[in-house]
């Protein structure tokens, strides 16, 4: 793979930064964007960060956060079909999410570290395992995954998806931005 003019140390010629923020692996058939630095100064407040939803209100989206409050989970995958046509999902690479549990409660913000576009099919044993929710397998990953996709709440919300090999998803991963608070998952079964 030629490699850029940044790894060369050269300048890269007129037009090409915008190329640059993109890696294309055509040997893997996805694409991923390098993570963009952000100074500390630009830090957006808490009320200004887009709302994180881990699946739907229940004891699977306080499954999800309680991994991601424990370091389990460092990865997520959406449907392709549930964007915007006119909406690409690399674009998130370095934005962060204010995650809520089932109250709408903030208790973390996540800042999105790579986003790859593939294949149903593709999708890796690593991005599987980091998912944080127990599998050991893709195989498990994507029964799981069909399921919810196939779920009454995400039909009603986005469609019946037909989902094959080649029904194109969208695996992202994450840490946790320990400069923002982060606070513990209130159950969504807690009486009050």
């Amino acid at each position: 793979m030629p490699r850029s003019h940044i790894e060369l140390g050269e300048a890269p010629p007129q037009g090409a930064l915008a190329v640059e923020a993109t890696t294309i692996d055509t040997q893997k058939s996805h694409c991923t964007r390098k993570e963009p630095q952000i100074s500390d100064t630009a830090k957006p407040l808490l009320t200004e960060i887009p709302r994180g939803e881990f699946a739907y209100p229940g004891p699977l989206r306080d499954a999800l956060v309680s991994a991601i409050l424990a370091g389990e989970k460092t990865a997520t995958t959406s449907l392709l079909a549930e964007y915007a046509v006119d909406e690409d999902p690399r674009d998130g690479v370095g934005a962060l999410e204010a995650v809520i549990d089932s109250f709408g409660t903030i208790v973390c913000v996540t800042r999105c570290t790579d986003v790859r576009i593939m294949r149903l099919a593709d999708v890796t044993q690593a991005h599987a395992l980091a998912e944080g929710e127990g599998f050991t397998s893709v195989t498990q990953w994507r029964a799981a995954h069909e399921a919810f996709w196939r779920s009454p709440d995400h039909v009603a919300e986005y469609g019946e998806i037909d989902l094959t090999d080649e029904t194109m998803v969208v695996c992202s991963t994450f840490v946790i931005d320990d400069t923002y608070p982060i606070t513990s998952l209130r159950p969504w079964d807690c009486v009050d």
